[in-house]
């Protein structure tokens, strides 16, 4: 029985030892060469196999970057500021892909049908920002009992839409995959 409780000890103290800690500019730099270079790889790979079409290896590209950097950034710093801030980062990167991905979309269409995804897009932005609304008020102590934890799923909310529209958009840009400009 001494025995499983000095192992138990012991592995809770080996979990346990690692405390996170802030992001330092050095590890910064070591993130953005460690997803460069993995990306690069990434790239590299999916062009040699042919299967790829440009917008499906830039697409694999783009998000490999932004999922690769979240999880060093949070291999770091887990705390939970840390979780919100780098899931608040790796939203606004999304966001940037979305508004990539709605331009390459919007230049594929013909001026009648860029109107409607014009209009789809404001439509979409609007449900965006209804949502962050909504999972804010939610996130409140007379609906979920507070606490830190709250600001975490409200973050991870927020990626969750914006990722999500990313991939339709992008979905919407394979249907164009065996069409000729």
């Amino acid at each position: 029985m001494k025995r499983y409780l000095l192992l138990i000890s012991l592995l809770s103290m080996a979990c346990f030892g690692q405390k996170p800690r802030p992001v330092s500019a050095k590890d910064s730099t070591q993130v953005r060469e460690q997803v460069n270079q993995r990306v690069s790889t990434l790239g590299e790979a999916l062009a040699k196999t042919n299967e790829w079409n440009e917008v499906s290896i830039a697409f694999q590209v783009d998000t490999s970057a932004i999922e690769q950097r979240l999880r060093l950034y949070l291999d770091i710093d887990y705390s939970t500021s840390g979780m919100i801030k780098y899931t608040l980062g790796a939203e606004e990167a999304y966001d940037q892909l979305l508004n990539k991905y709605y331009r390459l979309l919007l230049d594929k269409l013909n001026e009648e049908d860029q109107s409607t995804l014009i209009q789809a897009q404001n439509y979409w932005q609007l449900y965006r920002e209804s949502e962050r609304t909504l999972n804010r008020k939610l996130s409140n102590e007379d609906y979920s009992g507070g606490g830190s934890i709250q600001a975490v799923f409200t973050a991870s909310r927020y990626l969750a839409i914006t990722k999500a529209r990313v991939l339709e958009l992008y979905r919407y840009l394979l249907r164009f995959e065996n069409v000729t400009d």
